[in-house]
Formats: structure tokens, C-alpha cells, sequence
């Protein structure tokens, strides 16, 4: 798989609904960046999300309004793997 994820403009990464245990987690350094984050656990903190389950920064008109200084974690993110996990598990 190529590294450049084809995104195009989708947004289904930054979209999670009320479940905490799937928000991206924050590194120290995301945080010093002023990323905002909100505590998970002691050691842990996740991106912090809108009411709707959102990711903070996603606007669904126009992206991420964050994309160049975005975490790394959503750098990193490649949506390619779970898109072929749920292909694999579907009913034929």
C-alpha cells in the first residue's frame, strides 16, 4: 500500500460518535502544540471531540481546519487497513 492515503477530501477518521475508546491519542508534544486534548486516564490523553462525536476540528464542509499542524497520530492514520478488516468480515 502506498503511504499517501487518497483521502479526497473524506472525513469518515474524524468522525466517531460518543466512543472515547476510538479518538486518536495525544502525544506530549501534540499537546506543548496546543492541540487541545481531554484527560482518557491518568496517562492519557485523546483528542478532544465536538458534542456530536466530531473530532474538535473538523469542519464537514471543508476538512480538517487543522491539517498542517494536525497531530501525528492523524499523520500516521491510514484508514486503508480497517476499510480491508471489514471488507474480510462482511457476509458474502
Amino acid at each position: 500500500m502506498s503511504k499517501t492515503v487518497p483521502c479526497n477530501g473524506c472525513t469518515i477518521c474524524c468522525q466517531w460518535g460518543g466512543n472515547m475508546d476510538i479518538r486518536p491519542k495525544l502525544t506530549p508534544e501534540d499537546v506543548m502544540q496546543g492541540i487541545v486534548g481531554v484527560p482518557l486516564d491518568r496517562h492519557t490523553v485523546v483528542l478532544a471531540a465536538k458534542e456530536n462525536g466530531d473530532c474538535m476540528y473538523l469542519d464537514r464542509e471543508t476538512g480538517c481546519t487543522i491539517w498542517n499542524h494536525r497531530p501525528q497520530v492523524c499523520k500516521d492514520f491510514d484508514c486503508r487497513s480497517i476499510l480491508a478488516e471489514i471488507e474480510m468480515n462482511a457476509d458474502p
